[in-house]
């Protein structure tokens, strides 16, 4: 072979490895931009309040949010068995048993569940138990703690924390501060894709509006919303108006949905408000709710 037909040998063949190169590249943009990032609501309305989310990313992480109380353990691992038994990052808003106590029970007994990294609000234990209500529970947060010790993949988050994610980007509005209680511990944060955002906002009240506002009003509008404290008090008017979701996300059962005595709950109010803000309105009358995020 003379060294022409050499030259032309190697050439034809860094062709072919550009070419397999360029449409690897391009297979993967187009599929990343074909397949959006899945976000499930999950719940039951047989009288219970919880709070289960999954976000499923297009190249097959999983992502689950609280999960609801010890009672819901069988629901969680179904979700998460079926998405490859493995949770490649677990947000645990605050350490109250509707949202903590299916991990709980699944992290102290995984039977084949991997759990890859977990990220909680940082709360003060010892001030929450000498302040804890008997409605707290406090006997889950301590839990949680005692199964967190020496587990190395636990961050806990702060606000104004940023960081990128299986290709979303994440920020921390708001988080455990001293002195601050369970449901005003909750975390409040954003995951971001290309195009749209969930907004996730945990348990705070109501007086927590003003401060989030104050601090971060121009980064809150997002296209997916979980409306705080299960759709019963949480945040303000205001701060739902600066949201302004395409979806709302109402994790409330029906007692609380269509109240029939004179209590003083406020979804029917709040679903009232979301829906005549132009946002398609998801229960758990018909969850499993799924969305996809681009």
């Amino acid at each position: 072979m003379n060294t022409k037909t050499k030259i032309r040998k190697v050439l034809v063949i860094s062709e072919i490895l550009l070419l397999l190169i360029i449409t690897i590249i391009a297979y993967r943009v187009i599929t990343h931009k074909s397949n959006p990032y899945t976000i499930t609501q999950y719940g039951n309305d047989e009288g219970l309040q919880k709070m289960c989310y999954s976000v499923l990313t297009p190249t097959g992480e999983l992502i689950m949010i609280d999960g609801g109380s010890a009672e819901d353990e069988n629901q969680v691992r179904k979700i998460i068995n079926e998405h490859g038994g493995t949770v490649h990052a677990w947000f645990l808003t605050h350490p109250h048993d509707d949202h903590i106590g299916a991990f709980n029970e699944i992290f102290e007994d995984p039977q084949q569940i991997k759990v890859k990294s977990v990220y909680a609000t940082d709360i003060d234990y010892e001030n929450y138990k000498k302040k804890a209500k008997e409605w707290d529970k406090i006997e889950f947060c301590k839990r949680f703690l005692e199964l967190m010790e020496g587990y190395e993949e636990l961050t806990y988050l702060h606000e104004n924390d940023e960081f990128d994610m299986f290709g979303l980007s994440l920020k921390v509005f708001h988080a455990a501060k001293p002195g601050v209680m369970a449901n005003n511990s909750s975390l409040v944060f954003k995951l971001s894709g290309k195009k749209q955002s969930l907004l996730i906002t945990g348990d705070v009240g109501i007086k927590l509006s003003d401060e989030i506002i104050a601090n971060h009003k121009e980064d809150l509008k997002a296209d997916y919303l979980q409306m705080a404290h299960h759709g019963n008090g949480g945040l303000s008017d205001e701060f739902y108006d600066i949201v302004h979701p395409s979806v709302a996300f109402f994790d409330a059962p029906k007692w609380l949905r269509e109240p029939t005595d004179d209590s003083t709950w406020n979804t029917p109010y709040l679903m009232d408000l979301m829906s005549n803000m132009g946002a398609n309105v998801m229960t758990y009358e018909t969850t499993p709710n799924t969305v996809k995020l681009y």
